[in-house]
C-alpha cells in the first residue's frame, strides 16, 4: 500500500535527519570548539611560578596565551595576551610574542617589545621555550633579570626602564 510506504518513508527520514543533525552538532558545536579552547589546567611548575608572580609587585607579563589565559585570575597580573577573542590586536601582539622568544631576534629587538608594552615581567615556560626549540637564555643583555626558577618555569623581572618612551 501507497500510505504505508510512504509513512515508513517519512519516517525513515526523520531518523536520517535527526542523526545526522546530532552527529553534525557533536562535530561542529562540540568537538571542534573544544580543540580550540585553552587548556583547563596548568602543570606544577607553571602554577608554582605564576604564584610566585603573585607576591611581585603590579605588573604587566609577557607569556604565551595559554599561561595569559590564566595569568591575571592567578596572579592579579595584567597578561599581553590572553584569549583571542579578549585580547586588543591579538595578532600583532601574538607576532611579538613569537618574535620575543625566537632565538633569531637581537637584544635590542627584545627590549624594544618589552619597551612597546610596557612589560614589568616575563614568564618562560614550555609553551614558550617552544618556539625556540629549547631553553632561550634571557638575561641583562635583553633587559632581564632572572628572579624565579623552578626548572619548568621562569620568570624575568624587566631591568630596563619600560616607561620612559610614553
Amino acid at each position: 500500500s501507497l500510505e504505508r510506504y510512504l509513512a515508513t518513508l517519512i519516517v525513515t527520514l526523520i531518523i536520517f535527519i535527526s542523526i545526522f543533525s546530532f552527529i553534525f552538532y557533536a562535530i561542529f558545536f562540540v568537538q571542534i570548539p573544544l580543540r580550540s579552547l585553552y587548556p583547563a589546567y596548568v602543570t606544577n611548575e607553571d602554577y608554582n611560578a605564576l604564584t610566585y608572580l603573585k607576591s611581585l609587585p603590579q605588573g604587566h607579563a609577557l607569556s604565551s596565551p595559554e599561561i595569559g589565559y590564566f595569568l591575571p585570575f592567578i596572579t592579579d597580573k595584567f597578561s599581553l595576551l590572553g584569549s583571542v577573542e579578549h585580547t586588543l590586536d591579538y595578532y600583532e601582539k601574538f607576532n611579538d610574542y613569537k618574535k620575543f622568544f625566537s632565538v633569531t631576534t637581537t637584544h635590542d629587538e627584545r627590549r624594544k617589545i618589552l619597551k612597546k608594552y610596557r612589560i614589568d615581567y616575563v614568564f618562560q615556560g614550555y609553551k614558550e621555550s617552544s618556539i625556540s626549540h629549547g631553553w632561550l637564555k634571557l638575561g641583562a643583555a635583553d633587559g632581564l633579570e632572572l628572579i624565579f626558577n623552578n626548572k619548568g618555569a621562569r620568570i624575568y623581572r624587566v631591568s630596563i626602564d619600560t616607561r620612559s618612551s610614553y
